[in-house]
């Protein structure tokens, strides 16, 4: 496929200082912008954007894999984003697997 990237695994970890643990985000901005939120995790995230694609312009691709849905993940660091060029939201997974592990068969 020639697709050359780097894949940032569990950024919501580093986002905040509770690590996303038994959080559930609702899209409210106070959950993102608050004292819980770990601005040298997101300040490092946005130089290493930064960096990959000056680097590598247009050469790279970057992806957050991300449940929190914080806001201006993909965004350019230019604008005020942290600078991924995709988000991998591994939550809709998660709800799948939990529906085929506790739905019965006949009920599909």
């Amino acid at each position: 496929y020639h697709l050359d990237g780097f894949r940032f695994d569990g950024i919501t970890s580093m986002l905040f200082h509770h690590h996303g643990i038994h959080r559930a985000f609702t899209g409210d901005y106070a959950e993102y912008m608050s004292h819980e939120s770990n601005v040298d995790a997101a300040v490092y995230l946005m130089l290493a954007n930064t960096m990959l694609h000056e680097v590598y312009p247009g050469e790279v691709t970057t992806i957050a894999e991300d449940v929190s849905g914080v806001p201006t993940l993909c965004r350019s660091v230019k604008w005020g984003g942290i600078g991924f060029d995709y988000r991998l939201h591994m939550g809709a997974p998660d709800l799948w697997v939990g529906l085929v592990e506790t739905c019965p068969d006949e009920a599909w």
